[in-house]
């Protein structure tokens, strides 16, 4: 009996409730199940699973999770939202093989097999090497804001970032809006991990402040936060945590082009109704004529529309890099 096979029936002995709870796949898949899913692995005892001969992922004591691949540094994973669990959920045959792979192919192949799947409806294909740049995803709508303050919903400039957000692989692309705000804002109150704090709370409701501490969600401000997202679990899944966030203007539609041509992540910029803002998630020429991919978070337009660059319309091309 492998190793893995022997944990899990000393496992299953002592807590035999589990067993139908777990998937197909021999021991080393029905082990990470067990490892990746906080539900499964309440009150168990440590436990690790190894990845090809030389990487393992563990679950520790204390509820963290630690990836472990020599000779690079551990990755730990706070697991508050179960994020190695929801990517598992798509790995499927991939949880077959975990004798013959390394854990950066494992969880590159994971990440591609997660993105590509239907159902998601703005960005472009996730390349199936962690760390890329171009991430599909599922669009969100915005709230309008609202004096009533126990209105639920984000505005379109947070809504925009969001997306953006989504399309380099640092929040999970399924999110919808109420998820979001629950997880990253403190809008609602609640507990979590990485937070955008009290100060943008009013921003991301598309009110002004006069408190000076308060602060907008510009572009500034969402490269800051997307240099707090990148410590979060989901980025140290999918690569998006390498590397430290800036703004990068898009200076002209060359410009433009050439970001979308190198398979760029989604770009914001506003239009002059009242400085509504969206995220562009392709550009191109045809005929001479400039197109652009509008994933626009008020539904004016079907998801993934395609309209004519109008320059009294569209403005102030940025996108973030690292």
């Amino acid at each position: 009996m492998s190793d893995a096979a022997t944990t899990l029936a000393r496992v299953l002995t002592t807590r035999p409730e589990l067993t139908p709870q777990l998937g197909g796949g021999n021991s080393s898949a029905k082990l990470l199940q067990l490892i990746a899913d906080k539900e499964l692995s309440r009150g168990l005892a440590p436990l690790s699973v190894a990845i090809g001969a030389n990487d393992t992922i563990r679950r520790n004591v204390d509820g963290t999770l630690t990836l472990s691949s020599p000779p690079n540094a551990p990755v730990v994973l706070h697991d508050r939202h179960g994020d190695l669990a929801r990517l598992l959920s798509t790995a499927g045959p991939l949880l077959e093989a975990l004798h013959e792979t390394t854990l950066e192919t494992f969880l590159s192949e994971a990440v591609h097999a997660h993105y590509t799947r239907e159902g998601f409806d703005g960005g472009a294909t996730a390349l199936n090497e962690r760390g890329g740049n171009a991430f599909s995803y599922a669009t969100i709508q915005q709230v309008l804001a609202s004096d009533d303050p126990s209105q639920r919903g984000i505005e379109c400039l947070a809504s925009a970032a969001v997306h953006l957000w989504k399309s380099m692989g640092l929040i999970p692309p399924e999110l919808d809006r109420r998820e979001f705000e629950d997880r990253y804002t403190s809008i609602h109150g609640g507990r979590g991990g990485v937070r955008l704090g009290h100060e943008f709370d009013k921003s991301l409701r598309g009110f002004p402040s006069s408190n000076p501490v308060d602060r907008r969600v510009d572009a500034t401000g969402t490269a800051e936060f997307a240099n707090l997202l990148r410590h979060d679990d989901w980025a140290k899944l999918t690569g998006a945590s390498r590397g430290r966030y800036v703004v990068r203007a898009l200076a002209d539609t060359n410009a433009l082009l050439e970001h979308f041509a190198r398979g760029g992540a989604g770009v914001r910029t506003s239009w002059d109704d009242n400085g509504h803002y969206f995220v562009i998630s392709g550009a191109r020429l045809e005929h001479g004529v400039l197109l652009i991919n509008v994933d626009d978070s008020l539904r004016r337009l079907p998801v993934k529309s395609v309209v004519e660059y109008t320059p009294v319309l569209h403005t102030r091309f940025w996108t973030l890099e690292r």
